[in-house]
């Protein structure tokens, strides 16, 4: 299991902390491949045991992958923060 994100968010970062909405505790993780030209990053949690790391895990639900692309004109989902802050959007 691994976390997709931005490319910018964890660019030059040196400590990378994940956390839940709604949840003040943050999990260490870190980059295991970026793709600059595409600005995504995918990071691995990371934990001192299973337990911690199966603790992020808890209440997450995979995305699920369409089997192709949209059609033009389809609706479709985004997630992020387009205007900065805290709340998901």
């Amino acid at each position: 299991r691994r976390v997709l994100t931005n490319g910018h968010v964890i660019k030059d970062a040196t400590d990378i902390r994940l956390r839940k909405h709604g949840n003040s505790k943050r999990w260490r993780a870190r980059v295991i491949c970026e793709g600059p030209d595409v600005d995504l990053a995918v990071l691995e949690v990371l934990g001192d045991d299973d337990n911690e790391i199966e603790a992020f895990w808890e209440g997450v639900e995979p995305i699920q992958w369409a089997a192709g692309l949209p059609l033009l004109q389809s609706s479709v989902n985004v997630v992020g923060y387009p205007t900065g802050g805290r709340t998901i959007c």
